[in-house]
């Protein structure tokens, strides 16, 4: 399945956005040790890979993808946008209201109303 190219930048929008060219890395030439390995460069697997070398930057972390990094869901994933809270504040009104009616419900229960 893999792609060459322009190809990539077809997927989506993230593809589409990134400066250079998008090819495969160089595939490994033969066995590797590693402290670590890891299988997929999607946002799991990038992120894992960067906070181990944080905690640890001696750890010897492969990082192997078949095709580019972000090149499955994490690639295509849109992220969860909504219209319904425009800013960050309405994001916390709307958390503090879901945590305030959990409340409630806690209280009203427990009082048998």
């Amino acid at each position: 399945m893999s792609q060459h190219g322009d190809e990539y930048r077809r997927l989506s929008f993230w593809h589409d956005t990134v400066p250079g060219p998008l090819h495969p890395g160089q595939g490994l030439d033969g066995d590797t040790e590693a402290d670590v390995a890891i299988a997929g460069a999607g946002l799991t697997g990038l992120w894992t890979a960067y906070y181990l070398t944080m905690a640890n930057p001696e750890l010897r972390i492969v990082l192997c993808e078949r095709e580019i990094a972000g090149f499955g869901a994490s690639g295509r994933n849109g992220g969860w946008c909504s219209a319904h809270c425009r800013s960050l504040s309405g994001w916390r009104a709307a958390s503090q209201r879901s945590r305030c009616t959990g409340r409630c419900r806690r209280r009203s229960t427990r009082s048998g109303r």
